[in-house]
């Protein structure tokens, strides 16, 4: 057996009078992407984007950025933003919208400081960001299946 102890000085970020809720999840593939999207916003949650492929502009509180393969974008609620593949820019993201979200210091439904550029490119843990996005979409998607299968079979009954 393994066990690992952390360094006692560990400070915790969330509040911990609160639990982050993952609200959605969803897969945007090249296809998707193409499609006009209206300019939004989200008042009571925060969205992290994973750019699995491809690229895209991404208009973000009033200034455009190009997001490619390998990037995170991060949107703190409140902030108008809009995302574009565009055609032939293969563009594919993952999309988590968390509520709740409670980080020391930053205030309610935020996850970068205002002043931060809310694209970072992930380097070299790319492979292992994109499998946890992978985790999450089959984890989802297994409950999503047995869920199905239990409607059809109390059908059938």
């Amino acid at each position: 057996m393994l066990q690992y102890f952390m360094p006692h000085k560990y400070k915790h970020i969330l509040n911990r009078d609160c639990t982050p809720k993952l609200e959605y999840f969803c897969k945007v593939d090249e296809v998707s992407s193409v499609m006009p999207r209206a300019m939004h916003v989200h008042e009571n949650l925060v969205e992290v984007l994973l750019v699995y492929k491809g690229s895209g502009i991404y208009t973000i509180d009033n200034n455009k950025y190009i997001a490619k393969k390998g990037d995170l974008i991060f949107y703190n609620s409140g902030v108008v933003h809009d995302e574009f593949g565009g055609n032939g820019s293969n563009l594919g993201t993952y999309c988590l919208g968390i509520s709740n979200l409670k980080i020391v210091k930053l205030g309610n439904n935020k996850i970068i400081e205002d002043n931060y550029c809310p694209i970072i490119n992930c380097n070299e843990y790319f492979d292992d960001i994109l499998s946890m996005f992978d985790i999450i979409r089959k984890s989802i998607d297994a409950v999503s299946y047995t869920h199905l299968r239990a409607h059809e079979t109390r059908g059938n009954l």
